[in-house]
C-alpha cells in the first residue's frame, strides 16, 4: 500500500514539494514534529527565514531526527561527532545544546 501511495505522490508532487512536506512533518523528538517546531522548541527561533544555523545546531537537529528514541545517548553523540570530525563542529556548542 505504501508503495502505491509513494508512486502516486511522485506523480502529483514535485521533489521539492515532497521534501518540504517531509521537513514540515518529520519527528525530531517527543511531541516535536516538523523543522519549525524543532527550531522553536530547541533554539527559541520563531522566524527561521533570516537565521543561519550553526554547524552545531545542524548536527543537533540531524542527530535528533535520526534518533530512534527521544532519549539522548551520549555515547552515540560522541561517536557521531568523531565520524563528523572533518566538518569541524564546535563540540562545546554541541554539548551546550544537549544540556539546555
Amino acid at each position: 500500500m505504501e508503495l502505491f501511495i509513494a508512486k502516486w505522490l511522485y506523480q502529483i508532487l514535485s521533489k521539492e514539494d515532497l521534501i518540504n512536506i517531509y521537513i514540515a512533518s518529520v519527528r525530531y523528538g517527543h511531541k516535536i514534529h516538523g523543522l519549525s517546531d524543532a527550531l522553536y522548541k530547541y533554539f527559541g527561533l520563531k522566524n527561521i527565514e533570516n537565521h543561519k544555523l550553526t554547524k552545531a545546531q545542524s548536527f543537533f537537529l540531524v542527530e535528533r531526527l535520526s534518533s530512534k528514541t527521544s532519549n539522548v545517548n551520549d555515547v552515540r553523540v560522541e561517536h557521531l561527532l568523531q565520524v563528523c570530525k572533518d566538518l569541524e563542529i564546535d563540540k562545546m556548542e554541541v554539548k551546550e545544546l544537549y544540556n539546555n
